[in-house]
């Protein structure tokens, strides 16, 4: 028999740890929701991008994001996706829950194996002692979890959001903090205190974040290397890789692999 695919199914089971295993075609949206279970929102092959609060983070196979329970997100396909999302019953006795909210953690190959192998496990099933070892694992991994998230803040005031909105349509485009200041008709100061105050980066930085959240795209689109530097604002080839890996940690060939 072929497990539900209804995220609604897994919320009043007796597991503490369910794990929901469905396919998602790329553009694929899920709207704006929320669970009464905490989520452990993973992909073992495929790109997600959620949207919660401000904030736009990216979920490639090597991260899986931690969303308490009651939290309103949204979720993009940015390509064909295998989703292994665990859904965990909130308990007051484990201080890890209590104690954080949105987390991001990077997926290693053992933890990306023990999730795997839960989602074989029967809905609302007792589980059997080897499926309590692996939930146990699992738990000790998320204990020990630190923060990775590639994170895009928006800000609320009007003028940013407009410059904002630009760059994530648009982000090879070059224009500057001061000619963004001509056309917003604010000084260039103001707005790089905005851009701090706000985001809590400068205004380079935040669109360098945003061209390489776009370059991750790219490549799980196909794309090859050079020319996914182009389309995003790069220069040269040099300055993309170097840049891509100083941020996510591997090079866009490893990626795209």
């Amino acid at each position: 028999m072929s497990k539900s695919t209804n995220s609604k199914d897994y919320q009043k089971v007796r597991q503490r740890y369910a794990v929901m295993p469905k396919q998602f075609s790329r553009l694929n949206v899920i709207e704006k929701h929320s669970h009464c279970r905490h989520q452990l929102l993973f992909a073992s092959k495929g790109l997600m991008q959620l949207y919660i609060n401000n904030d736009i983070l990216l979920v490639p196979n090597d991260r899986a994001i931690f969303i308490p329970a009651n939290t309103q997100h949204s979720i993009k396909m940015l390509s064909d996706v295998f989703m292994r999302t665990i859904y965990i019953e909130p308990s007051n006795d484990k201080s890890w829950e209590l104690d954080q909210g949105l987390k991001v953690i990077s997926v290693n190959r053992l933890i990306h194996e023990l999730i795997n192998a839960l989602s074989e496990a029967e809905l609302d099933s007792v589980y059997s002692r080897k499926e309590e070892i692996i939930v146990e694992l699992i738990e000790l991994e998320l204990e020990n979890a630190v923060n990775e998230p590639i994170l895009i803040t928006l800000p609320q005031h009007t003028k940013l959001r407009k410059i904002c909105s630009h760059i994530l349509n648009y982000p090879s485009d070059n224009i500057t903090l001061t000619q963004w200041g001509d056309i917003c008709g604010v000084s260039e100061r103001t707005l790089s205190r905005l851009f701090a105050k706000e985001i809590g980066l400068d205004y380079r930085t935040w669109r360098q974040k945003v061209r390489l959240m776009h370059a991750v795209e790219l490549l799980a689109q196909g794309k090859i290397v050079k020319q996914v530097a182009i389309l995003c604002g790069y220069k040269s080839l040099s300055a993309f890789t170097t840049a891509f890996h100083a941020h996510l940690g591997y090079l866009p060939s490893a990626f795209k692999n």
